[in-house]
Protein backbone atom coordinates (compact mmCIF):
# COMPACT_ATOMS: atom_id res chain seq x y z
CA UNK A 1 0.00 0.00 0.00
CA UNK A 2 2.72 2.27 0.74
CA UNK A 3 4.25 2.17 -2.70
CA UNK A 4 0.82 3.02 -4.18
CA UNK A 5 0.62 6.02 -2.45
CA UNK A 6 4.38 6.96 -3.27
CA UNK A 7 3.55 6.14 -6.99
CA UNK A 8 1.62 9.08 -7.90
CA UNK A 9 2.41 12.75 -7.16
CA UNK A 10 -1.48 13.58 -6.27
CA UNK A 11 -1.27 10.82 -3.21
CA UNK A 12 1.94 12.36 -2.25
CA UNK A 13 0.77 15.89 -2.54
CA UNK A 14 -2.65 15.62 -0.64
CA UNK A 15 -2.61 16.07 2.75
CA UNK A 16 -5.11 13.22 3.37
CA UNK A 17 -2.74 10.42 1.70
CA UNK A 18 -0.06 12.06 3.36
CA UNK A 19 -1.63 11.42 6.72
CA UNK A 20 -2.70 7.75 5.06
CA UNK A 21 0.76 6.84 4.16
CA UNK A 22 1.91 8.05 7.75
CA UNK A 23 -0.70 5.78 9.41
CA UNK A 24 0.39 3.16 7.20
CA UNK A 25 4.26 3.38 8.51
CA UNK A 26 3.52 4.25 11.94
CA UNK A 27 1.22 0.82 11.97
CA UNK A 28 3.96 -1.14 10.31
CA UNK A 29 6.83 -0.05 12.65
CA UNK A 30 4.63 -0.35 15.41
CA UNK A 31 3.68 -4.37 14.27
CA UNK A 32 7.05 -4.89 13.68
CA UNK A 33 8.50 -3.64 17.41
CA UNK A 34 5.48 -5.72 19.03
CA UNK A 35 6.27 -8.72 17.56
CA UNK A 36 10.11 -8.71 17.88
CA UNK A 37 9.22 -7.32 22.08
CA UNK A 38 6.80 -10.47 22.04
CA UNK A 39 8.90 -13.21 20.18
CA UNK A 40 11.75 -11.85 23.04
CA UNK A 41 9.47 -12.17 25.81
CA UNK A 42 8.54 -15.12 24.60
CA UNK A 43 11.48 -17.32 24.25
CA UNK A 44 12.94 -15.22 27.19
CA UNK A 45 15.80 -14.06 25.39
CA UNK A 46 17.94 -11.26 27.18
CA UNK A 47 19.51 -8.32 24.94
CA UNK A 48 21.44 -5.79 25.21
CA UNK A 49 19.23 -2.45 27.10
CA UNK A 50 20.42 0.43 24.75
CA UNK A 51 18.53 -2.08 21.95
CA UNK A 52 16.11 -2.67 24.08
CA UNK A 53 15.15 0.77 24.92
CA UNK A 54 15.39 1.91 21.16
CA UNK A 55 12.63 -1.16 20.76
CA UNK A 56 11.04 0.43 23.27
CA UNK A 57 10.61 3.95 22.28
CA UNK A 58 9.77 3.04 18.80
CA UNK A 59 6.94 0.63 20.44
CA UNK A 60 5.92 3.15 22.69
CA UNK A 61 6.27 6.30 20.41
CA UNK A 62 3.96 4.34 17.41
CA UNK A 63 1.55 3.28 20.38
CA UNK A 64 0.50 6.76 21.08
CA UNK A 65 1.11 8.12 17.16
CA UNK A 66 -2.25 6.46 16.35
CA UNK A 67 -4.75 7.69 17.87
CA UNK A 68 -3.12 11.46 17.25
CA UNK A 69 -2.88 10.52 13.64
CA UNK A 70 -6.61 9.84 13.56
CA UNK A 71 -7.39 13.04 14.99
CA UNK A 72 -5.28 15.22 12.42
CA UNK A 73 -6.79 12.96 9.71
CA UNK A 74 -10.27 14.07 10.93
CA UNK A 75 -8.87 17.76 11.46
CA UNK A 76 -8.20 17.42 8.06
CA UNK A 77 -11.51 16.21 7.12
CA UNK A 78 -13.59 18.92 8.98
CA UNK A 79 -11.52 21.40 7.40
CA UNK A 80 -12.15 19.86 4.01
CA UNK A 81 -15.55 19.39 4.90
CA UNK A 82 -17.00 22.97 6.75
CA UNK A 83 -14.38 25.32 5.06
CA UNK A 84 -14.17 24.04 1.24
CA UNK A 85 -12.66 27.50 -0.44
CA UNK A 86 -9.85 27.33 2.21
CA UNK A 87 -9.12 23.80 2.31
CA UNK A 88 -5.92 23.88 0.06
CA UNK A 89 -4.61 26.60 2.15
CA UNK A 90 -5.18 25.32 5.22
CA UNK A 91 -4.39 21.61 4.58
CA UNK A 92 -0.80 22.01 2.54
CA UNK A 93 1.76 19.21 2.33
CA UNK A 94 4.17 21.71 4.26
CA UNK A 95 1.50 22.03 7.09
CA UNK A 96 0.85 18.51 6.94
CA UNK A 97 4.60 17.65 7.19
CA UNK A 98 5.12 20.06 10.15
CA UNK A 99 1.77 17.90 12.01
CA UNK A 100 3.54 14.73 11.52
CA UNK A 101 6.59 16.28 13.07
CA UNK A 102 4.25 17.37 16.10
CA UNK A 103 2.74 14.17 16.55
CA UNK A 104 6.37 12.18 16.93
CA UNK A 105 7.22 14.73 19.58
CA UNK A 106 4.23 14.70 21.85
CA UNK A 107 4.14 10.74 21.21
CA UNK A 108 8.17 10.87 22.04
CA UNK A 109 7.82 12.81 25.47
CA UNK A 110 6.81 10.14 27.32
CA UNK A 111 8.93 7.80 26.97
CA UNK A 112 12.02 10.22 25.97
CA UNK A 113 11.58 11.52 30.38
CA UNK A 114 11.86 7.98 30.72
CA UNK A 115 14.83 7.26 28.97
CA UNK A 116 16.53 10.77 29.69
CA UNK A 117 15.50 9.68 33.75
CA UNK A 118 17.43 6.28 33.54
CA UNK A 119 20.40 7.79 31.86
CA UNK A 120 21.19 10.31 34.56
CA UNK A 121 20.24 7.85 37.47
CA UNK A 122 21.55 4.61 36.08
CA UNK A 123 23.55 4.88 33.01
CA UNK A 124 25.45 2.07 32.98
CA UNK A 125 22.01 0.01 32.65
CA UNK A 126 22.19 0.42 28.69
CA UNK A 127 25.06 -1.61 28.51
CA UNK A 128 23.84 -4.88 30.43
CA UNK A 129 21.97 -7.69 29.47
CA UNK A 130 18.64 -8.81 30.22
CA UNK A 131 14.50 -9.14 29.42
CA UNK A 132 12.77 -6.33 27.51
CA UNK A 133 10.32 -4.48 29.43
CA UNK A 134 9.38 -1.04 29.11
CA UNK A 135 9.01 -1.24 33.53
CA UNK A 136 13.47 -1.47 33.58
CA UNK A 137 12.72 2.04 32.42
CA UNK A 138 10.85 3.27 35.52
CA UNK A 139 13.82 4.40 37.98
CA UNK A 140 11.28 6.49 39.83
CA UNK A 141 7.90 6.76 41.35
CA UNK A 142 6.96 10.10 39.90
CA UNK A 143 7.41 8.46 36.23
CA UNK A 144 4.25 6.40 36.86
CA UNK A 145 2.34 9.48 37.90
CA UNK A 146 3.76 11.22 34.31
CA UNK A 147 2.35 8.52 32.75
CA UNK A 148 -1.07 8.58 33.63
CA UNK A 149 -0.82 12.38 33.72
CA UNK A 150 0.59 12.11 29.96
CA UNK A 151 -2.21 9.65 29.04
CA UNK A 152 -4.96 11.98 30.37
CA UNK A 153 -3.14 15.06 28.21
CA UNK A 154 -3.56 12.59 25.04
CA UNK A 155 -6.64 11.31 25.60
CA UNK A 156 -8.25 15.28 26.11
CA UNK A 157 -5.87 16.22 23.33
CA UNK A 158 -7.42 13.82 21.16
CA UNK A 159 -11.07 14.47 22.36
CA UNK A 160 -11.23 18.27 22.26
CA UNK A 161 -9.72 17.70 18.30
CA UNK A 162 -13.00 15.48 17.47
CA UNK A 163 -15.48 17.55 19.55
Amino acid sequence: MLVAVRSKAAFRETSRYILFAHMLFNDILHLVTSMVLYILSFFYLEIIQALCTLLTLISANTFINEPLNLAVMSLERYVAVCFPLRHGELSTPQKTFNALVVIWVLGSASILTDILTVAIVQPSLFLLSGLCTREQLIRKSWQREKEVAFSVLYFTLVAVVLL
